[in-house]
């Protein structure tokens, strides 16, 4: 055999070595994500079940029918979100690697290189998705030993920093983490090239729709209250058709009442500093899977 064949058939067997070791390797974290994931999802159901008993569904919330916001509800708030910043550092993380890789990605003109990294992506997907599920599970367990429900939670996550800070709601990494069922997803415009705007639009729409229609039925909760008096009797039935006219409406989002407002003023430092830019994107992601029409 000549040099040449000897040295294709080294090459050959190297490449083909390669290859079958990324495919081993996908497959193996394919299991375990699988195995790990199943495991975190039941957690997530049993103790999503666990909160609905104790304070019902999202929709059962009833806020108050002075429009004040009980100032010890704000401080427990901000407890739990001090503990899930604390807890979500793994997360953040593996975000941010992947947004890195993305950016590499974009950058890269040489298609040797882009194809490891988009091998790199793959796996930061691998990363992520169990860490946003390990995320909803402790947020659970957290909401359950600090006796908020979720929709008193979703409630004051939005009045907070969509309405008394204006947030925007379509805050957080430039890639749409989940869709529908819980894939991982990267958007792109009509020429192939990533667009990050377009995914923070898409989220603004959705997290926009759905805190409307929660706050909605929550204020109609309220207004079924006997000792809501004429002057919040108006005040929560004009919002109510303002967010009926226009479902992309935020609450109060011509200004808070003055009720609402002064129970939030003395926590404007705190609860700016518990928002989480990044982690915006997975608070209310549940929607689809928890919230139910």
């Amino acid at each position: 055999m000549s040099d040449n064949s000897s040295k294709w058939i080294f090459g050959c067997g190297i490449g083909c070595g390669a290859v079958f070791l990324i495919v081993v390797a996908i497959f193996a974290s394919v299991y375990f994500l699988v195995k790990d994931t199943v495991e975190e999802v039941k957690m997530i159901s049993e103790t999503s079940e666990l909160l609905e008993s104790r304070f019902g569904n999202i929709y059962n919330y009833i806020p108050k029918p002075d429009g004040t916001i009980d100032k010890k509800r704000i401080i427990t708030f901000l407890e739990i979100r001090d503990s899930l910043n604390l807890m979500s550092a793994e997360l953040k993380s593996e975000i941010e690697k992947m947004t890195d890789k993305i950016a590499e990605v974009e950058n890269n003109d040489e298609g040797d290189s882009s194809f490891w990294n988009v091998l790199g992506i793959i796996k930061g997907g691998f990363g992520v998705i169990p860490e946003i599920i390990k995320y909803y599970s402790n947020r659970n367990m957290i909401l359950f030993q600090k006796e908020m429900g979720l929709g008193e939670y979703n409630y004051l996550y939005a009045i907070s920093y969509y309405s008394f800070l204006k947030k925007y709601p379509g805050d957080g990494p430039d890639i749409q983490l989940m869709e529908g069922g819980g894939e991982f997803k990267i958007n792109s415009d009509k020429s192939g090239e990533f667009d990050g705007r377009e995914v923070k639009l898409r989220r603004n729409d959705k997290i926009r729709r759905y805190v409307n229609k929660m706050t909605r039925k929550m204020y109609e909760n309220t207004l079924k209250d006997l000792s809501i008096d004429e002057f919040w009797k108006t005040a929560f039935e004009t919002e109510i058709i303002e967010l009926e006219n226009n479902l992309l409406r935020l609450p109060w989002e011509d200004g808070l009442p003055e009720n609402m407002k002064n129970s939030l003023n003395s926590f404007e430092k705190e609860l700016n500093d518990s928002y989480n830019i990044l982690l915006n994107s997975v608070e209310l992601i549940e929607i689809d899977e928890v919230v139910k029409k």
